[in-house]
């Protein structure tokens, strides 16, 4: 099966799926459409961004399936060279071998295998815009009803099981001052002073660790005023903030909003959401014991400083996790999976599927 794998994950690198390159994304799809004839497949698009949902039983409770797979085939732009895969010793190169393509062939082929002879009803979810969002593919999709008792979604985790992530808000703060020639400071009321103010309270409730830490953080990402003179009292200036915050800090943006004055604003950009799932949860002591015995050693529970898919489902009070295979140089011009890895991730998924059918 490996072989199939690897070759699977070759011919999707070779699709150039960029966010902003449809025409690409929608062969990518229709690719993967061939690969399952047979299967039920349910097509979704919404702003002309498409999604699948591939499944073997239509569900009995609407579309609540007792699991979902869930991968994306979009990736973040490369180099040409880097569309023509190649192998080194146990690494397979590539734009989106290991973000996810990898991964999503993996779950791909293992539906293929099993999906058929499997008692209860399980579906791939396949998306376009995960590194944009996931608003139109995942969260589209939730929306239109689709369900599950469980949801894995192909993430490389290095194998270990990613039970929680950080929810983002971008935040645009607008400070109001009042103008005045520069001379007089105290006829005026300096907007930037106050973003300053703003900025050393901010970091006092959110204070960046100096290394990998599991809490709330926060980037100035700019700052920015229309004024143009030295000899002038600004009168306005915008801040923009980038937080990532840890599901344990649900309060952050209201801790936030009082640090601000009637007169200020504050425009929420984006709230998206973290997600946790219990640790006991019975799907996650199952895999962690299966990853056990193919691995021989317990994987990592962790949470991710960064977003996925996984996170949508949070709104539904559905438990998903990330989990997928390990490599390196995501996002760079160098980015591999190690291919015995995509292997392991192979057999741990087949034995848990095989296992929820008992």
């Amino acid at each position: 099966m490996i072989k199939k794998i690897v070759e699977l994950t070759k011919k999707l690198i070779s699709f150039k799926t960029i966010s902003d390159n449809i025409e690409e994304l929608n062969n990518a799809l229709e690719f993967i459409k061939k690969e399952l004839g047979g299967f039920i497949i349910e097509e979704y698009e919404k702003n002309k961004i498409k999604s699948l949902l591939i499944y073997n039983h239509k569900p009995n409770n609407n579309k609540k399936f007792r699991l979902i797979l869930n991968g994306h085939l979009d990736t973040i732009p490369g180099k040409s060279n880097q569309y023509i895969p190649k192998i080194v010793d146990d690494r397979l190169y590539g734009v989106g071998s290991l973000d996810m393509k990898g991964g999503l062939s993996v779950i791909t082929c293992v539906f293929k295998e099993l999906a058929k002879n499997l008692s209860y009803p399980l579906a791939l979810q396949i998306t376009t815009d995960e590194e944009t969002g996931g608003f139109f593919g995942t969260k589209y999709q939730i929306e239109k009803g689709v369900s599950a008792d469980f949801v894995i979604t192909a993430e490389p985790t290095h194998l270990d099981i990613v039970y929680k992530a950080k929810g983002i808000l971008w935040l645009k703060a607008n400070f109001i001052g009042k103008s005045f020639h520069s001379a007089y400071p105290w006829n005026g009321e300096n907007a930037i002073e106050k973003a300053y103010n703003f900025i050393n309270k901010l970091t006092k409730i959110i204070k960046n660790p100096k290394k990998n830490q599991w809490k709330t953080t926060v980037n100035l990402a700019s700052i920015n005023s229309s004024n143009k003179a030295f000899n002038k009292i600004a009168d306005n200036c915008e801040l923009w903030l980038d937080i990532r915050f840890i599901p344990e800090d649900k309060k952050i943006l209201n801790k936030i909003k009082k640090l601000l004055s009637n007169k200020d604003d504050l425009k929420i950009l984006v709230n998206e959401p973290s997600f946790l799932v219990d640790k006991n949860n019975k799907n996650i002591l199952k895999l962690k014991k299966i990853t056990k015995d193919i691995l021989g050693k317990n994987p990592v529970l962790r949470g991710a400083n960064g977003s996925s898919d996984a996170r949508h489902y949070s709104y539904i009070n559905v438990a998903a996790i990330e989990f997928g295979p390990k490599g390196g140089g995501i996002g760079s011009d160098d980015e591999y999976v190690e291919i015995s890895s995509l292997n392991n991730f192979y057999l741990i998924t087949k034995k848990f599927l095989l296992e929820l059918n008992n």
